[in-house]
């Protein structure tokens, strides 16, 4: 089993990303930065990987993936 323990820390990290971009649907924030649409299978240090260099890459406003986390 999962330690329960990491889920904070990931919903954090989301809510950060997701305040800056509030227009988008969560949805919309999680499938913008994966080609392949079978979020079941992506593990979560994985998806939270992705959604930083996703939007840190695509706006490139903040140099710092600090301004996410």
């Amino acid at each position: 089993m999962r330690s329960v323990d990491r889920i904070p820390n990931i919903l954090d990290r989301v809510s950060k990303i997701w305040q800056k971009y509030p227009d988008l649907r969560l949805g919309q924030l999680l499938l913008n930065c994966f080609s392949d649409p079978l979020l079941y299978y992506i593990e979560d240090d994985r998806l939270i990987e992705a959604l930083e260099s996703y939007y840190l890459n695509l706006y490139n406003e903040d140099k710092e993936l600090d301004k996410f986390v």
